[in-house]
């Protein structure tokens, strides 16, 4: 084999012909494609699950929301507009909000 391929292809270290320093040389442009293509797909995989977590957090603070804040109002308005027609209704359940992902309790 000619000293030139074994120089190309040896992981990108050449020995000096002093034998005690390794100097750097640069790798096969296929090296740094597959290195571009890696850290593209790394950069849009944590940008896609950033972007699920923050998703899955405002759906939670949307659907505690609901339960919390709006739910009982809309039982009570629901309650008055049976109230108008002469409709008998039971007693609105209570609302009562479990959040299972709170690891503080």
């Amino acid at each position: 084999m000619s000293l030139l391929y074994l120089e190309y292809f040896s992981l990108g270290f050449r020995q000096e012909t002093g034998g005690a320093s390794l100097m750097r040389i640069p790798v096969s442009a296929n090296w740094w494609t597959f290195a571009l293509i890696f850290a593209a797909q790394f950069i849009l995989f944590v940008r896609w699950l950033y972007r699920r977590i923050r998703n899955d957090e405002i759906t939670r603070v949307f659907v505690h929301d609901m339960a919390t804040n709006h739910l009982p109002h809309i039982y009570e308005l629901l309650h008055r507009l049976c109230q108008e027609q002469g409709i008998q209704t039971a007693k609105p359940p209570v609302v009562r909000w479990l959040d299972l992902g709170d690891t503080e309790n």
